[in-house]
């Protein structure tokens, strides 16, 4: 599944309508005709924490043999590096996704510790179907999707149905087995 970053002229072209001033908002924070994959949001997240340097993820399915050294190995990723943008702005929104974990009003911040700075974001469709939570630190992102493929299967409250009460519990379980495992190397330096 494809993600979709309408425009005005896909509009115009799919829905024969014009494009609004408001949609223009409304699309910028992920919301409207936007799509996305976890997979998109978490690759994009992990861009933003490396600070424009996007390493094409990778997605495991199956782990069969290790090599004649016991030695598992993964192929190199692709790294590319976005234009230039000043670190401020980088800052800015990182500082903000910290928040969303740290801030007494963060809708993540259930998975707030002392030992890690984490940066997040909880998400929510509107009509309740499916909640999601990225989290990322300089050197782990990753994404947790609950829902449903039908759109008629979904939450009647937003209480109920939200990223924060479904998706985040998850990652907050999968990250405190990551910090657990000193074989993968992640310690408390390597933060924002």
């Amino acid at each position: 599944l494809p993600g979709l970053l309408p425009s005005p002229e896909w509009k115009l072209r799919h829905r024969k309508s014009a494009w609004y001033p408001g949609e223009t908002l409304i699309t910028g924070i992920g919301q409207g005709y936007f799509l996305a994959t976890p997979l998109q949001l978490a690759s994009a997240t992990a861009t933003l924490a490396a600070r424009g340097k996007h390493i094409e993820p990778r997605v495991v399915r199956a782990v069969h043999e290790p090599g004649p050294d016991g030695e598992l190995r993964l192929t190199e990723s692709k790294i590319i590096n976005i234009g230039p943008l000043a670190a401020n702005h980088w800052e800015r929104v990182i500082d903000a996704m910290v928040g969303v974990v740290e801030s007494e009003r963060g809708t993540a911040k259930r998975i707030r510790t002392s030992a890690y700075r984490i940066a997040g974001k909880t998400g929510t469709t509107q009509n309740h179907s499916d909640g999601w939570f990225i989290g990322t630190t300089p050197v782990l992102t990753a994404g947790v999707w609950t829902g449903a493929e039908l759109r008629s299967i979904h939450f009647r409250s937003l209480q109920s149905g939200q990223g924060a009460n479904l998706a985040l519990p998850i990652w907050g379980w999968f990250f405190k087995k990551v910090l657990a495992d000193s074989t993968l190397g992640i310690t408390e330096e390597m933060q924002f």
